[in-house]
């Protein structure tokens, strides 16, 4: 956080999400007990932890935060003997640059202690607010929330999507056009399965 974070982590207001691969909630829990005992304010969380990439990207420009960590190894195999990853985006939506990501791997050459609040567990099932109190004063908040509605709404507002009924049904041509979706890689499925199912 100290190497991502251009504003600073004190106040800061993050996006977390994953694809869902093995291991991924305990990480998020993790990432949310580091951001609690370092001065974050708020932690945004798609329900259930998942969320693809676009989706948090999408968050972090739709509510103006400072950032977002993503769980994943992209398309790579998961799984217990699988891969893992964590990626920064900025700000901006995008991924952290060069210049951040230098920042970052000369703090890891140096860290010697890290702050965390051990005892503190979220639950990601149930869209809402959480209001967590962190030592004798501070409070953070955690806001989980449907993260592919919102996704969804976006879509909307790029693609025309009773034309595309039209076009699969073949009520334009004559004939149903036929999709194959693969929702096996990443987050993805639950995107899927709500924009494409009938």
């Amino acid at each position: 956080m100290d190497g991502g974070l251009a504003g600073g982590k004190q106040g800061a207001t993050l996006v977390v999400g994953s694809d869902g691969r093995y291991f991924a909630s305990s990480v998020i829990q993790t990432v949310i007990r580091i951001a609690a005992a370092n001065g974050v304010s708020t932690v945004m969380i798609g329900q259930f932890g998942v969320m693809t990439t676009p989706a948090i990207s999408l968050a972090i420009r739709d509510h103006r935060t400072d950032g977002g960590i993503v769980i994943s190894a992209g398309r790579r195999l998961g799984g217990k003997q699988g891969l893992f990853g964590i990626k920064l985006c900025l700000s901006n939506g995008g991924p952290a640059d060069d210049i951040v990501n230098s920042r970052i791997y000369q703090l890891t050459k140096t860290i010697k202690e890290y702050y965390t609040c051990t005892k503190l567990e979220v639950k990601l099932n149930r869209v809402g607010e959480q209001v967590v109190r962190v030592g004798a004063k501070d409070i953070m908040r955690i806001i989980v929330f449907d993260s592919v509605k919102e996704y969804g709404k976006c879509m909307q507002s790029l693609f025309d999507f009773w034309q595309m009924r039209a076009l699969f049904s073949g009520s334009i041509t004559g004939n149903p056009v036929r999709l194959m979706i693969d929702g096996r890689n990443g987050g993805n499925f639950e995107v899927h399965f709500k924009l494409f199912s009938p």
